[in-house]
């Protein structure tokens, strides 16, 4: 869907999920495999990739047996060495915008631990700005969340 609209740069951000075991438990190869897809097929189409990590989260509670903070961060260092190796991929760090310091997101920007709130959304819309800037080479600012 991304690729029909031919946009110049695309966020890509996933993972909680995976995390969480809710189709459960996904193989590190299975979330790379289609991380790396997705930035290849946006890269053979010239879109430039800012790969952001997975926000922080210290608690499902859905799912309390996973402990998603390390895990999280694991992987999250896998992605950013990825990116790092990999022309034409930016790496968007959200933890220290929205993350608390350790595994989890900041209080005042989760109510559950694990889903980042409105204003979470907003400052990691204001960190990624910044990102698109640099990337295309632009200050025109994108903002679409409402204030």
């Amino acid at each position: 869907d991304v690729i029909k609209n031919n946009p110049k740069v695309v966020a890509i951000m996933i993972g909680t999920n995976d995390v969480a075991q809710n189709d459960g438990v996904i193989a590190d190869e299975n979330y790379i495999d289609n991380v790396v897809a997705m930035c290849d097929q946006a890269r053979a189409n010239n879109i430039k990739v800012l790969l952001c990590s997975i926000p922080p989260c210290d608690l499902l509670g859905w799912n309390q047996a996973v402990k998603p903070g390390p895990e999280i961060i694991r992987l999250n260092k896998i992605l950013k060495e990825y990116a790092d190796a990999t022309d034409g991929i930016t790496y968007v760090d959200y933890f220290p915008v929205i993350g608390n310091g350790k595994d989890g997101l900041k209080d005042e920007f989760t109510t559950d631990r694990c889903h980042p709130t409105a204003e979470a959304y907003c400052e990691m819309e204001r960190h990624i700005v910044k990102e698109i800037q640099k990337v295309l080479g632009t200050d025109k600012e994108y903002y679409v969340t409402p204030r």
